[in-house]
């Protein structure tokens, strides 16, 4: 095993979390504390992109936990959150797929007014935006005007990271934690940690191409 690139070589204390592709194949990835965030010392996480020909770019940083990287379909808008619970917000930016530039930032989703932080997400086939609601039990449709259009409940505290899967692209599979779960209820979610797959009718979403 060899290493690709290591941008975070001087930051001891950070790991890597949410990535994704854009369709030019580009592969974005943020880092966080390996400890977790802390409100104290500031938001330490950075947006990298590893580009088809293993250059890396950091993009932006400013993150305490980041996650929900996802693009429209459109690719005119890429998505990017933080999960801290200070924080919990969804951004949306303009996006120039032909370049690689973001820009334009503007708060998409605010989640204090729902049970779950926004932790991985993903874009279906309607340009709307799914969020694991960690924390809440759920996992929550949002439209591309930033309205809530479902919420699914789920057996678990604590999903993590939507993925639409199989032939058809019409599965969603959802991850979830298992450990740190709310003390005194671990007998009622006996399936916390687990993947979960499910099918909502009509909603799919679209192929986006591997790395490079």
């Amino acid at each position: 095993m060899s290493f690709i690139n290591n941008p975070e070589s001087h930051v001891l204390e950070n790991r890597f979390n949410d990535g994704t592709v854009d369709m030019k194949g580009r592969f974005y990835v943020g880092t966080m504390p390996i400890k977790g965030p802390n409100k104290n010392i500031g938001a330490k996480g950075n947006l990298y992109c590893l580009n088809p020909d293993r250059n890396v770019m950091k993009i932006m940083s400013g993150f305490n936990v980041i996650n929900g990287l996802a693009f429209s379909p459109d690719s005119k808008i890429a998505y990017v959150s933080d999960s801290a619970d200070w924080v919990r917000t969804i951004w949306a930016y303009g996006y120039d797929l032909d370049e690689g530039i973001w820009s334009n930032k503007r708060v998409f989703f605010d989640t204090n007014d729902i049970a779950g932080r926004p932790d991985g997400g993903c874009v279906d086939t309607d340009g709307c935006y799914w969020m694991a609601g960690v924390s809440g039990c759920e996992i929550v449709r949002i439209t591309p005007k930033g309205k809530v259009d479902m919420i699914i409940k789920m057996p678990v505290e604590k999903p993590t990271k939507i993925a639409f899967g199989g032939k058809d692209l019409d599965i969603i599979y959802v991850t979830s934690i298992g450990k740190d779960i709310t003390i005194g209820t671990e007998e009622k979610q006996p399936l916390a940690g687990g993947i979960f797959a499910l099918k909502v009718p009509g909603v799919k979403r679209i192929q986006f191409p591997f790395f490079g």
